[in-house]
């Protein structure tokens, strides 16, 4: 759905430039349902998959926060990753 979304001819170049990182969220969005399910590998292979698609954008921190929850889910790890980027976001909101 989202490559015929983003193939066609009359999208303009600024939602279209947005087709990377659509595709990246969709990808996790999906390791979640998998986490979800219960299926911890099919999600850690789909974070895999994301990073391998968009190496670069795994130096943003809401990217790298969605890795490990589909690394790790509700592990005490991913709990105490997640806290930390909570508060990091709220220090550069300050």
């Amino acid at each position: 759905m989202y490559r015929k979304f983003f193939s066609r001819e009359d999208l303009p170049k600024n939602i279209r430039s947005l087709e990377k990182e659509a595709m990246v969220n969709m990808l996790f969005t999906t390791g979640g349902y998998y986490l979800s399910g219960g299926d911890r590998k099919a999600a850690a292979r789909i974070a895999l998959r994301a990073l391998r698609q968009s190496p670069e954008l795994f130096y943003r921190p809401s990217l790298v926060h969605k890795v490990f929850y589909c690394l790790y889910g509700n592990s005490a790890f991913y709990q105490r990753s997640r806290d930390a980027y909570h508060r990091a976001r709220a220090n550069l909101a300050a």
